[in-house]
């Protein structure tokens, strides 16, 4: 069935998202798993604001949602990364998405241990 193929993707994306974010100091996962379409993902452990670490992603072509628009108390403090997407654009947010933030650390000349 179409739905159970879905659910499928969908929880392997997570683990792929986890594991993105696992290997990524300064970031963690508030809930996991989810029950949504979208994870939030802390990124207040980086120096980093949501709304720089997405525009920078999307510099890369991968797109994510700054958590300020759903809450202005604490949106600069994650990303929303969708899972309900082919596994393949999961594994290049896997493989990206650590790159990214060290990148962006460097730019901004933010120390890391």
């Amino acid at each position: 069935l179409w739905i159970d193929s879905l659910k499928e993707t969908c929880f392997k994306n997570q683990e792929l998202i986890k594991e993105a974010v696992d290997n990524t100091p300064g970031t963690f996962l508030p809930v996991y798993p989810s029950d949504g379409n979208m994870m939030a993902v802390d990124v207040s452990g980086t120096g980093l604001n949501s709304q720089e670490v997405s525009d920078y992603m999307l510099k890369k072509n991968i797109f994510v949602r700054a958590g300020n628009y759903t809450s202005k108390l604490f949106g600069d403090k994650y990303i929303r990364v969708s899972y309900s997407i082919p596994t393949e654009q999961a594994e290049v947010f896997k493989e990206e998405f650590p790159k990214a933030i060290k990148e962006l650390q460097e730019i901004k000349g933010i120390e890391t241990e």
